[in-house]
C-alpha cells in the first residue's frame, strides 16, 4: 500500500512538473501600449524570438489606465506586468528596467502643438533664451519624465494627470506648446483633429530620454525573457528592421535639422540608462 501512495505522490509531482515547465508565459500589457502597433510589434518579437528557451505566451491588454496608475498597479502582476514609457529615476529604482531603447530615442525628440494663432510668434523664436522670455509654457503629462525635465531646465510647464485632457487644455489656451515627441506627433494631430492646432514648424527641443520596458518586479523570468529576445532581435538585425518600419522617415517628415534644435539636460536617470541611450540609440548625449 505504501509503495503505491508513493508512486501515485511521484506521477502527481511530475504531473505537476510537467504542467509547470509547460504553462505558457503570461504578458499584461499597459493597453496604451497594446493599441500601439510599434510597441506590441517590439514585444512580440521578443517574445516570438525566446519561444524555443521560454515556450508559449499570452499576451493580453491591461485594463484601461493612465500611466501613473499603469506604475502603481505594475506590483499587481494579475492587473499588469509589462509597460513601455519614457524612463526616470524613480521608474528605474521600482521596476525591473530592460535597458533598450525601443524607439533609439525618438521620444526625446520634441515638436509642439501649437493653436494656429501663434504660428507667427513660435516662427520668430531663435534661441532658447527667446522662448523663455516670452514666458511660453509647455503642456505635458503630470506624470511624465518631461515634466522633471523641463522643470530643470526654467521651462514652465502646465500639467494634467489625464493625457487627453491636454488636448482641450491647449485649445483653451492653458498652455502654448503641448509637447509630443517627433515619432508620435502626425498621429496625435490626426486623432484630434482640429482646424485651430497644428504641428508647429520652427523649433525643436532634444534631451536624452527615451521608451524602455519596465517589468513587474516579481515577474523575474519575464524580464529575463524579453530582455534576452531583444538582444537577439539586435544581433541578428530585425530590432533595426522593426525601427525603420516603424520610424526611418520620421525626422526626415518633421525637417528636424531645419529647424532651431534646443538641447536641454536631463538629470534624472542613471547612468545605464544614458549609456543605453547612447549606445543603441540614434544620437549620443554627454553626461552634463
Amino acid at each position: 500500500m505504501k509503495r503505491l501512495m508513493l508512486g501515485l505522490y511521484t506521477i502527481i509531482l511530475m504531473a505537476t512538473s510537467i504542467t509547470s515547465v509547460h504553462a505558457k508565459d503570461r504578458i499584461v500589457l499597459w493597453k496604451s501600449n497594446y493599441e500601439t502597433e510599434a510597441n506590441l510589434a517590439f514585444i512580440k518579437l521578443a517574445a516570438d524570438l525566446t519561444v524555443d528557451e521560454y515556450g508559449e505566451y499570452e499576451l493580453l491588454p491591461s485594463e484601461p489606465l493612465e500611466q501613473g496608475r499603469a506604475f502603481a498597479n505594475l506590483d499587481k502582476p494579475n492587473d499588469i506586468n509589462v509597460i513601455i514609457a519614457g524612463i526616470n529615476l524613480e521608474r528605474e529604482q521600482s521596476t525591473n528596467t530592460i535597458y533598450i531603447p525601443l524607439e533609439r530615442g525618438l521620444t526625446g525628440f520634441r515638436l509642439c502643438l501649437i493653436k494656429k494663432e501663434n504660428e507667427d510668434i513660435f516662427a520668430n523664436i531663435n534661441t532658447l533664451r527667446e522662448f523663455r522670455r516670452h514666458k511660453m509654457y509647455i503642456g505635458v503629462g503630470a506624470h511624465w519624465p518631461d515634466k522633471d525635465i523641463l522643470n530643470f531646465n526654467k521651462l514652465p510647464v502646465t500639467t494634467s494627470p489625464i493625457a487627453e485632457d491636454l488636448y482641450a487644455m491647449l485649445d483653451k489656451r492653458r498652455f502654448d506648446c503641448f509637447s509630443r515627441s517627433i515619432k508620435e506627433i502626425t498621429d496625435n494631430l490626426a486623432r484630434h483633429r482640429n482646424n485651430q492646432i497644428s504641428i508647429e514648424e520652427n523649433i525643436a527641443f532634444i534631451y536624452p530620454l527615451a521608451d524602455f520596458i519596465y517589468v513587474s518586479k516579481t515577474e523575474e523570468r519575464l524580464k529575463e525573457r524579453l530582455e534576452k529576445g531583444l538582444k537577439m532581435a539586435i544581433n541578428n538585425g530585425q530590432f533595426y528592421e522593426l525601427f525603420d518600419r516603424y520610424f526611418k522617415n520620421t525626422l526626415r517628415e518633421h525637417n528636424l535639422y531645419g529647424r532651431k534644435l534646443f538641447f536641454l539636460k536631463n538629470e534624472n536617470m542613471s547612468e545605464r540608462a544614458r549609456t543605453a541611450i547612447n549606445r543603441y540609440g540614434i544620437a549620443s548625449f554627454s553626461a552634463n
